[in-house]
């Protein structure tokens, strides 16, 4: 699953971690144009109604 689809499937906020380094993912911010067609490795919900996404550690892009 790509960036861009998770977050056309949740309303939830999707934020993208790297060890301690957080950044919040919206289609509204110059990062989701980065990010949009990398494949997301591991997904995990938050008490905070979040969902914290690690991308796989070679960004690949979703081909098509």
């Amino acid at each position: 699953m790509t960036v861009r689809e998770l977050l056309e499937k949740t309303p939830g906020n999707v934020i993208i971690v790297d060890g301690r380094s957080r950044c919040d993912v919206t289609p509204w911010n110059i990062f989701y144009d980065l990010v949009k067609d990398c494949v997301i490795d591991t997904i995990t919900p938050t008490d905070a109604n979040e969902l914290e996404i690690t991308l796989k550690t070679v960004l690949l892009k979703k081909e098509g």
